[in-house]
């Protein structure tokens, strides 16, 4: 438990600065997976997608992996954030799968080949305006 937690949240790069082994060659990262979805084009393509972990963990980004040092899932901060769940079946019978966490609904879109209707956006904006900036937007 000590480690998953640890190691979750370390650097790309382990603390051997000779060797410079990544953590990823060392540890497979378990809440990094892959499935395949038909793009825009029609084409089947293999997607690359980045989980968070439970509550109290670090938010990630689904597309790159960048751990928001910080943020934390349940925290405030994750109105910062469009979030979704994975629950698609795409990672298999029993799998769980996995929250997503994504800079705004237009980055979710392009990376998993989705449309967000315009209301959820707007939705997502105000959520997102109220989180940064307060309670501002909430007369409007």
């Amino acid at each position: 438990m000590w480690q998953d937690e640890h190691l979750e949240n370390a650097d790309d790069y382990s603390l051997d600065s000779n060797n410079r082994h990544k953590v990823n060659d060392l540890v497979k990262d378990k809440r990094k997976h892959k499935i395949k979805r038909v793009n825009r084009d029609g084409r089947l393509k293999t997607i690359e997608i980045f989980g968070s972990g439970p509550q109290d963990c670090t938010i990630r980004n689904a597309v790159s992996g960048f751990r928001y040092v910080g943020h934390n899932v349940g925290s405030l901060n994750e109105d910062l954030y469009f979030k979704v769940k994975l629950s698609t079946g795409e990672l298999g019978e029993g799998v769980e799968g996995p929250t997503l966490f994504y800079d705004d609904p237009e980055q979710y879109e392009n990376h998993l080949f989705e449309e967000v209707s315009q209301e959820i956006k707007q939705k997502w904006h105000k959520k997102f305006l109220d989180a940064k900036y307060g309670e501002l937007t909430s007369s409007s």
